[in-house]
C-alpha cells in the first residue's frame, strides 16, 4: 500500500507540468497563447472548475498522502485513488470543454457514463490479467521474510 501511495503522490508531478506550461507562456510574453488560461481563470463557472482541479490534483495528494500512516490506510487510499482519477478526468474535461462551450459547464449523464465505461474496462482487464498468474510466488526462499517485512 505504501508503494501505491507513492505512485498516487506522483500526481503532484502533474502540477509541475501544469505550472510549467503557464510559466512558459507568461515568461515568453506570448499574448496569443494566454487565451487558454484567460478563458479558464477569468470566466464564471470555468474559474471554479479550474481551481477545483488544482485542489483535487495537487493539494489533496500533497496534504493527505504526505504521511506514512495515510499510505497504509486502505480506506483512505481507495478514496484518494478515486479522487485523483476523477480529478484528472475533470482536468481533461475542462481542457477540452472550456474551449468548446465557454458559457456553461456541460456535465451530463453521458460524460459520467463514458467515464464509468472506461473505469469498468480498466477494472475488467486488470483483474483478468491478474487472474492468469498467482499473486503469491511458490517456493520462493524469502517469502516468509517478505510477508512480515514492514518499513
Amino acid at each position: 500500500m505504501h508503494k501505491i501511495g507513492n505512485y498516487f503522490a506522483f500526481s503532484i508531478f502533474w502540477t509541475y507540468l501544469w505550472f510549467s506550461q503557464y510559466m512558459l507562456i507568461w515568461y515568453s510574453n506570448q499574448p496569443e497563447e494566454t487565451a487558454y488560461f484567460q478563458s479558464r481563470t477569468n470566466q464564471g463557472i470555468w474559474k471554479g472548475v479550474y481551481y477545483l482541479t488544482l485542489v483535487i490534483n495537487f493539494l489533496c495528494p500533497l496534504l493527505i498522502l504526505m504521511t506514512k500512516n495515510s499510505k497504509r490506510n486502505y480506506t483512505l487510499m481507495a478514496f484518494m485513488a478515486i479522487l485523483i482519477i476523477f480529478g484528472h478526468w475533470l482536468d481533461f474535461n475542462q481542457m477540452v470543454m472550456a474551449s468548446v462551450s465557454r458559457d456553461h459547464v456541460t456535465l451530463g449523464w453521458l460524460d459520467f457514463g463514458i467515464m464509468a465505461l472506461f473505469v469498468g474496462m480498466i477494472i475488467f482487464f486488470v483483474t483478468k490479467a491478474l487472474a492468469r498468474v498467482p499473486l503469491i510466488p511458490k517456493n520462493h526462499p524469502f517469502l516468509k521474510e517478505s510477508i512480515i517485512h514492514h518499513t
